[in-house]
């Protein structure tokens, strides 16, 4: 067998052939320097399996014979790495091999300070620790020192100084150069933006084994980017090939596409499997940190699938840990019985930890908790004034306006039961200045609030005629729920005169837009209001609304199909059709039917 040539096995890690490296290297694997580059070969997962078990043993016993890249790769497993770890031992061997001129060894010392990693946090001491890597033959060590200048991280901040640096990398076919350059051509900093370029560096950052390359080569598949077009099969694939390299984002990502079947068929199972190996991932980490944050987001995918019960117990993981996000979905779930039996006594619980903490979600949630189920409580209305209070005293950014929109109309409730009109005006009032403050960016939405403001006979804006201006305002943008109101005015002569077919033909223009508008013309033509009387027509219509994807409209079109074959009308009676329709559905109205004029024809209906 010849001897190993090392002028050719750098010659095919330089030009990408890692396969033909691997087993170069596999068949000399005697030789120093050979193992070295094998070693290389499975710690990072290019030209072989990845495996760190296995790079370790082979630099163990290249550590006895002197050579340093293993010294400094051992050193590594001692710091990061769980199953290894020794730190002052790590720390000591980084010394010995960057005193003895290793350029590997300069480079993870230089993390060991940019991340304040067993000493103190020093991104001068990190860029003068890059320098000496490069001085000492390590190429990586060009971007490292390139992302500090891109942030101005113990250096003056210079994008171009990044952009040289490198472009320094990538000319040694560093992996990690070509990511961040391509970050650089995907935000335009520094260098004119272009997606076709950045796309073509992540290309080349992932042949050179650059995981987080191949992650976001994947996303670019997934959410489709100019040239390229949506492939959800190669986007799976790509994080499938991260994946094998241990890397908890695409072991997430995995994960997340047995979830919702993105490129390959949906497999709960599949997916919880991977979502344990990314936890495991980060539990193979020395020091490792924020794992509860990736419990709390892995339940937050899981609630999207509406797998509830397997969201609820990821997030008491986090709980468990102290986790803010998670003690909140905990008492959220046990409040609203999501993935669990409901328990109003642990959800009191558990909000209130949060509470204790600080949490202005945690104010919120127990405001509404107590004005739901005051019944339950002695003092039920009244915690429900203070939680609701207290939460728009802490505000701070962390409340939606949705979210304070809510507090100010549960508090209206609160005041109406405890006839306490001062501050019944007050709230009305700041919900008034909000909706008002909606209006320019608003599709409608603020001008129907504004409207059932005016409407409401305890507000302190009490007017019908500036109900149905409101009303109005908001029919004009193409808001469905402003218009059943205005069709409602017009119906009961609220605001205005009575006008019938006016009522009718607000509503009859949604009926293509909106689906919950067909059930509700339908009742119109059942009883004739604002339109000739046409119960067969109305019959067609709750037939065709049966097969919706709405379970409201579903309900809403059951009982009113149900009714007419009881009563016979459109259509010839049939009590046992009726029993059968009126069984399917659960006793509840569409909230749209509600608010306006079908209320008085589906009343008409039940009687």
């Amino acid at each position: 067998m010849n001897a190993f040539n090392s002028n050719y096995a750098k010659k095919l890690k330089f030009e990408g052939e890692f396969d033909k490296l691997f087993h170069y290297c596999n068949v000399h694997s005697s030789e120093i320097e050979a193992a070295n580059m094998l070693s290389d070969c499975y710690c990072t997962g290019l030209g072989a399996p990845y495996d760190l078990d296995k790079s370790y043993e082979i630099d163990r016993r290249l550590m006895s014979v002197g050579c340093f890249d293993a010294m400094a790769r051992v050193a590594f497993s001692y710091l990061f790495e769980n199953k290894h770890y020794n730190p002052e031992e790590g720390l000591r061997l980084l010394q010995k091999a960057a005193e003895n001129s290793c350029g590997r060894a300069y480079r993870y010392l230089a993390f060991c300070y940019e991340d304040g990693v067993s000493v103190g946090q020093d991104y001068s001491r990190a860029a003068e620790l890059y320098e000496e890597a490069i001085s000492n033959g390590d190429d990586n060590s060009y971007a490292y020192l390139g992302n500090l200048y891109e942030n101005g991280y113990g250096v003056e901040k210079s994008v171009q100084k990044a952009i040289y640096l490198y472009r320094k990398a990538v000319e040694q076919h560093c992996g990690i150069g070509y990511l961040y350059l391509a970050y650089c051509y995907e935000s335009g900093n520094g260098v004119e933006e272009s997606s076709e370029k950045a796309i073509e560096l992540f290309g080349l950052g992932r042949k050179f084994g650059n995981t987080s390359s191949i992650i976001r080569l994947a996303e670019y598949y997934e959410n489709g980017w100019d040239d390229i077009r949506t492939n959800y099969e190669k986007a799976f694939a790509l994080y499938c090939e991260a994946a094998k390299k241990e890397n908890k984002q695409a072991l997430k990502h995995v994960g997340r596409c047995y979830l919702f079947g993105i490129g390959v068929n949906a497999n709960k199972e599949e997916a919880i499997s991977f979502f344990e190996k990314s936890i495991d991932a980060i539990k193979k980490k020395a020091n490792y940190v924020n794992i509860d944050k990736w419990y709390v987001s892995i339940g937050e995918l899981l609630d999207e699938c509406k797998e509830y019960e397997l969201g609820f117990k990821y997030y008491y993981f986090a709980a468990d840990l102290g986790n803010i996000d998670g003690i909140l979905n905990v008492a959220y779930d046990y409040h609203n019985g999501y993935g669990i039996e409901p328990n109003i006594e642990k959800a009191v619980l558990f909000y209130q930890k949060a509470f204790n903490t600080g949490s202005v979600l945690a104010a919120f949630y127990l405001g509404l908790l107590y004005f739901e189920n005051n019944e339950l409580f002695e003092d039920g209305i009244k915690l429900s004034v203070y939680y609701l209070n207290k939460s728009l005293e802490m505000n701070n950014d962390e409340l939606s306006q949705n979210s304070t929109i809510e507090i100010y109309k549960t508090l209206i409730s609160c005041y109406k039961k405890t006839e306490d009109h001062e501050k019944l005006a007050d709230c009305y009032q700041k919900l008034y200045e909000l909706y008002q403050s909606m209006i320019d960016n608003s599709n409608g939405d603020a001008e129907y609030n504004l409207g059932l403001i005016c409407k409401d006979d305890a507000s302190c804006f009490y007017s019908l005629e500036k109900a149905f201006d409101y009303f109005e305002q908001g029919t004009l943008k193409g808001n469905t729920q402003a218009a059943f109101q205005l069709s409602a005015c017009y119906e009961r002569g609220r605001g205005t005169s009575i006008d019938l077919e006016k009522a009718f033909s607000i509503i009859a223009t949604f009926q293509d837009v909106h689906e919950n508008v067909k059930c509700y013309i339908g009742l119109l033509y059942q009883y004739g209001i604002g339109i000739k009387k046409s119960p067969e027509t109305a019959v067609k219509i709750f037939e065709s609304l049966l097969n919706s994807d709405d379970e409201c409209i579903r309900t809403d079109a059951s009982i009113c199909l149900g009714l007419c074959y009881y009563h016979g009308e459109g259509v010839k009676s049939e009590l046992e059709k009726a029993k059968q329709l009126l069984s399917q559905s659960e006793p509840f109205y569409n909230m749209y039917i509600n608010a306006s004029l079908g209320y008085s024809a589906l009343s008409l209906a039940y009687r």
